[in-house]
């Protein structure tokens, strides 16, 4: 939210489409309005208005009807079919780009003291490429609020959404569930006593609106403790570099294929344009780019990759002795190990062992 004076703000997603994020979003907005704030509401991007009933409203135009905006400033695009955003702009020809999205919220909320922004979907719909719902509320540098349904799924639904949004940096405030029934079940009392014991966040409730119209959305609202949701929006995140791929060497495919595959788990992807054929070693969206027999690699660092100079670390997906025991019977034998390490993602258990090239290699295993 930079380029201006940061307002207070909150980020409202949902388990799934259809979990009662809009209706939460314009409630909290209309319950702020009436409590006299100057409320602005944002949403990046709206799809299916080409399907909607003659009774029914789009989620952009219900939001404006709560804060006094134009429906217009209150997204960045609106497509007709009901599609995640990525495809429904790739089939419209239109680009999504981030930065655009990022700065149609900061329009949004020109001239506001609070801004209410709404995903589409849940947190790992993807909006353009691979720059999810999630990303963008990480670059708001707005608190979470989750809407999830009361009934039977929810536990999960829920618990997986405030890990995905935890995962991302993110700060969930509360998890509202909504509509809220006037009597509850034994199960929907369950599910809001679990959800708030197994992510210790605050449970709220919304009940059934009577209209879907402002008046009736700030009294549905009223007991919600929106205020104390609110954050102030941190700067953007510098975006992070992340590491694409690793070069190894190795004087034999055959042998070498054989044991990253069956030894590392790797998948292997061949590659046969242009000639001759050649291999990368996948470890789920990692890679490894392999140097081998009849390649002649440019540019290559100043001391080239070459066999038997490689020392890899890779992480087992369990006990370390699973570890030992899976190297045994591919008779491969451990150089040191177990052992205690730090990794990447802390300390964990390592056992090392060489590839057939003398390449030091690495199981490590996290508590």
């Amino acid at each position: 939210m930079s380029g201006r004076e940061p307002v207070r703000g909150v980020f409202v997603t949902g388990t799934d489409t259809g979990a009662g994020k809009t209706v939460l979003a314009a409630a909290m907005c209309a319950a702020l309005r009436a409590g006299g704030e100057r409320v602005a509401a944002f949403k990046p991007v709206v799809t299916g208005v080409a399907e909607l009933g003659s009774d029914e409203v789009a989620d952009h135009e219900l939001l404006a009807r709560c804060t006094g905006q134009a429906a217009g400033s209150v997204t960045a695009a609106v497509f007709g079919p009901a599609l995640s955003p990525h495809l429904a702009a790739e089939l419209a020809g239109a680009a999504l780009e981030p930065s655009a999205l990022v700065g149609a919220a900061n329009a949004s909320a020109s001239g506001a003291e609070v801004l209410v922004a709404e995903g589409v979907g849940g947190l790992l719909v993807p909006l353009a490429g691979e720059y999810l719902v999630r990303d963008l509320a990480r670059d708001l540098g707005l608190p979470v609020v989750v809407a999830a349904r009361p009934g039977l799924g929810t536990i999960n639904h829920t618990l997986l959404t405030v890990e995905a949004a935890r995962t991302a940096g993110l700060e969930v405030r509360a998890v509202v569930l909504t509509p809220w029934p006037a009597k509850p079940s034994v199960m929907e009392r369950s599910n809001a006593t679990t959800i708030a014991t197994l992510t210790g966040v605050e449970v709220a409730f919304l009940p059934q609106a009577t209209a879907l119209e402002p008046e009736e959305l700030a009294s549905a609202a009223a007991a919600l403790p929106v205020q104390r949701w609110l954050g102030t929006p941190r700067p953007a995140p510098v975006p992070a570099v992340r590491l694409n791929h690793v070069v190894i060497a190795v004087s034999d495919w055959e042998r070498s294929n054989a044991f990253y595959r069956d030894v590392c788990r790797a998948e292997l992807v061949r590659l046969d344009d242009p000639p001759p054929a050649r291999w990368r070693y996948r470890f789920g969206d990692q890679q490894l780019n392999v140097h081998g027999p009849g390649m002649d690699p440019a540019p290559v660092a100043r001391i080239p990759a070459a066999p038997g100079m490689a020392d890899l670390c890779l992480v087992w997906p369990g006990p370390v002795e699973e570890a030992v025991q899976h190297l045994e019977r591919h008779e491969v034998s451990p150089l040191d190990g177990p052992v205690l390490r730090n990794g990447a993602s802390g300390p964990g258990t390592s056992v090392y062992f060489s590839d057939p090239d003398g390449s030091l290699l690495e199981f490590i295993a996290y508590d």
